[in-house]
């Protein structure tokens, strides 16, 4: 997944190069490209999930380029 500005001048990036910076260079605030997408069968599955799973759930749709 890539990250961009808000106020449109930054070029897509990894979220390993904006986890430090917190805001863009531009002074935008930095925010996904794109938002993924839950079927309800993923909503399901997660719904008995416990608080460490369910947040390594979310986040690792997010952040897809730390190993």
């Amino acid at each position: 997944m890539r990250y961009v500005s808000t106020r449109g001048g930054m070029m897509p990036q990894p979220f390993t190069s904006i986890l430090i910076e917190g805001l863009a260079p531009d002074g935008g605030l930095v925010v996904p490209d794109r938002y993924p997408r839950l079927t309800t069968q993923d909503l399901a599955r997660m719904r008995h999930l416990g608080y460490q799973d369910l947040a390594f759930e979310i986040l690792s749709r997010y952040i897809d380029d730390i190993a």
